[in-house]
């Protein structure tokens, strides 16, 4: 889970753009509640959110026995619950199989 701080992040990608999805998906009754540009919003929203947790992992990672671990290991359980807990929400609100794919 804890990797360096030399890592760098490198953002989820798919080889398919949300406007090709949604122009495929239309063509067979697109039954979600969120349009494609909600659900790319709300990716781009958890991507955030998940670079922010890596960010107070890896402070967690340099605070290691300092009196600051405590402080920083829990803003980074803090953070990486946030980011789960938006990526479950999206994932509920997609009622289409093929777009949680």
């Amino acid at each position: 889970l804890v990797q360096s701080a030399n890592t760098s992040f490198r953002k989820f990608t798919s080889t398919h753009s949300p406007t090709t999805s949604f122009a495929y998906r239309s063509r067979r009754s697109f039954s979600s509640a969120l349009s494609p540009e909600d659900i790319q919003k709300r990716l781009d929203d958890f991507q955030e959110l998940f670079v922010e947790a890596r960010m107070c992992i890896e402070d967690v990672e340099e605070s290691m026995g300092t009196k600051y671990f405590d402080d920083d290991a829990e803003a980074a359980q803090e953070a990486v619950d946030e980011a789960v807990a938006a990526f479950e929400k999206l994932i509920e609100d997609i009622k289409d199989v093929d777009e949680k794919n």
